[in-house]
């Protein structure tokens, strides 16, 4: 009977200690954007206290992290359709000229259905795109664009730089169309910390949509060195050559 008990004991102990190497171990937070929009966050870390809050969803905020308009030129969305299209709030209300709606294609094995979202809807699930100067104040009072340290400890902590793509990915084994051709998303075993990171591609220095259903990239504090991952493979990659173009943004907490 102590046999059974202790060994008993010892699987719950080698289970606890696994899961806390596997999953966050915090409660998500709120964050809201300059916007209003408001995200979960969650904790990503080896323990309560190594590891940050990343924000679980693209940025889609129209506006800097100080509520007020950026610098900049206006953000841009990837719809997917070759021409890149500003996102701004007119009369308090999210627009993008010149459709209401956008549909793109995506499904599950050989189901591939045509998905149609309010422009709202579209952006709140892929994120907009900003070029680097407006990603270095896009994040609220409190959070800041990660420092490619902090991408590389995220990429540690899930498992290393080749396998954490596969981690980080949201939608596994969903296939998206781009460009006529299917891509598929990863496996259904990945995303197993909810980090949901899907293919929104970027947008070129001419404001050519790219890679939507293909890749997604997001910034870093470094200006034109950019992290991503692609449908490819399960490594997270990065290039520091990126100055032109305009991508993605998660939030880390201070």
């Amino acid at each position: 009977m102590k046999r059974i008990c202790l060994s008993v004991i010892l699987l719950l102990l080698v289970a606890g200690v696994s899961y806390s190497q596997t999953f966050p171990t915090k409660p998500d937070i709120p964050m809201v954007d300059g916007d209003g929009n408001i995200y979960i966050a969650r904790w990503f870390g080896k323990s309560e206290t190594i590891g940050a809050y990343w924000t679980t969803s693209n940025l889609w905020s129209t506006r800097a992290g100080n509520g007020q308009p950026f610098a900049h030129k206006t953000v841009l969305l990837n719809t997917g359709k070759r021409d890149s299209i500003p996102a701004k709030i007119v009369n308090n209300k999210f627009s993008i000229k010149p459709s209401d709606h956008i549909s793109y294609y995506e499904g599950e094995g050989t189901v591939i259905t045509q998905a149609t979202l309010t422009q709202k809807e579209y952006a709140q699930k892929f994120g907009l795109m900003y070029t680097w100067h407006q990603a270095i104040v896009a994040c609220p009072k409190g959070w800041h664009l990660p420092t490619e340290k902090e991408w590389k400890e995220l990429a540690r902590i899930m498992g290393g730089i080749d396998l954490a793509g596969g981690v980080m990915r949201g939608n596994g084994g969903f296939v998206y169309q781009s460009d006529r051709d299917l891509y598929k998303w990863g496996g259904k075993e990945e995303n197993e910390w909810g980090f949901n990171g899907l293919p929104a591609g970027h947008i070129d220095a001419k404001s050519l949509t790219q890679q939507l259903g293909i890749s997604a990239v997001w910034w870093t504090t470094t200006n034109g060195v950019i992290y991503g991952i692609s449908y490819r493979n399960t490594q997270v990659q990065y290039d520091r050559n990126s100055f032109y173009i305009a991508a993605s943004v998660r939030c880390v907490k201070d």
